[in-house]
């Protein structure tokens, strides 16, 4: 009988087995988190993309109202040329009119403007928010904190 001597290329082979399998965990994990980041990247895009798009709506409509001659009712106009909005007016006392603009942005987000229109029919900014349905939320709708 031949005499066989251990090269030891088990424990090399285990060694390489282990390695390559972690390596490919590692790699699995990996490719999960980019296409995690690349899902989250897209929607951060598409939500900045519509809250600018509803800014640019809301420049067009204050350019249409600083066309307005002072006898024109701007409640009437933004009927007419900003129908997808939702638009109420108050009076604001000494000749001068408060107008709330709210555009939808997304998810329930909405960007809301309100000018103040003077008697000579200037238009001043008062707010420029986006507004999120959350911040109505009713107290009753809170969870329970323990107040230890």
């Amino acid at each position: 009988m031949k005499n066989h001597r251990f090269s030891g290329t088990g424990g090399i082979l285990l060694l390489a087995v282990l390695l390559v399998l972690c390596l490919s965990v590692f790699a699995a994990l990996t490719y999960t988190s980019a296409r995690n980041d690349l899902a989250l990247s897209e929607r951060h895009a598409a939500s900045t993309k519509a809250y600018y798009a509803a800014e640019s709506r809301a420049a067009e409509i204050i350019a249409s109202l600083s066309h307005l001659a002072p006898s024109e009712h701007p409640e009437a106009h933004l009927a007419d040329f900003a129908p997808d909005c939702e638009i109420w007016q108050m009076d604001a006392g000494g000749g001068r009119v408060l107008l709330h603009l709210g555009i939808h942005v997304e998810n329930g987000v909405t960007l809301v403007v309100e000018l103040l229109r003077s008697a000579d029919a200037s238009l001043e900014t008062v707010v420029w928010r986006a507004v999120s349905p959350d911040i109505y939320a009713d107290e009753g709708d809170s969870l329970p904190v323990w107040q230890g």
